[in-house]
């Protein structure tokens, strides 16, 4: 009876220890935070639909009209607190509103027949929000030809993108004027678009209203 008392006492202390030859080194240590749920989700967005920060097919005239958003080379890109993002639009002699796609939102923008820097300010936080941008043609809102694909993910996850935040706050401080292409693809590596682009640019910049919207010219 005394020993079987004696087993009972000791019973918690002994599930509470490791068995012996059991590594401790794999515990997950309290507090750990994951965001795994979210980066899948991303993973799988990305992977069914690739990202590719230049729009535009080689057909025809309206389609084939080079769209080019402002991120890294990857396409994707941490905003920052301004949520303020930027792409190009070619010159095209077949000029048709623009559509934004944001998260499943989309905004239509008035057409513009030159080649434009256009610079938005995003009315929510992105948190790895796929934003798609490509022309209006045939008075649609899906793309006739492959459009430009980027991630907009939440400001603050990525740091390192802070050299291309401080680029987009000082192209919106060029807002209603012209600057040169030089100016607009600095920084972005898109050299190769020089020769697409005409030696000046308008900027036209726009506050994006919540929800989806057709937008005015400027």
């Amino acid at each position: 009876m005394a020993s079987a008392l004696l087993l009972l006492l000791a019973l918690p202390a002994l599930m509470a220890s490791p068995a012996r030859g059991t590594s401790t080194s794999n515990r997950i240590p309290p507090g750990t935070s994951f965001r795994a749920p979210g980066d899948i989700l991303i993973a799988d967005r990305t992977r069914r639909f690739p990202l590719r920060r230049e729009g535009g097919g080689t057909r025809a005239a309206c389609a084939s009209r080079l769209v080019a958003h402002l991120v890294p080379e990857k396409g994707e890109l941490d905003p920052g607190k301004a949520v303020v993002i930027g792409l190009i639009e070619g010159p095209t002699a077949d000029s048709v509103p623009l559509v934004l796609r944001l998260g499943g939102q989309d905004w239509m923008l008035a057409a513009r027949p030159t080649a434009t820097l256009r610079l938005f300010r995003l009315p929510q936080t992105p948190d790895g929000t796929l934003w798609e941008s490509f022309p209006a043609c045939e008075g649609t809102a899906e793309p006739q030809a492959p459009p430009a694909r980027s991630l907009l993910l939440r400001p603050g996850d990525r740091p390192g993108d802070l050299p291309y935040q401080v680029l987009l706050k000082g192209l919106w401080s060029s807002c209603g004027r012209t600057i040169p292409r030089e100016a607009a693809i600095g920084g972005w590596n898109y050299g190769q678009l020089l020769e697409r682009l005409p030696k000046e640019l308008a900027v036209v910049c726009d506050a994006l209203p919540q929800g989806g919207a057709s937008i005015p010219g400027s």
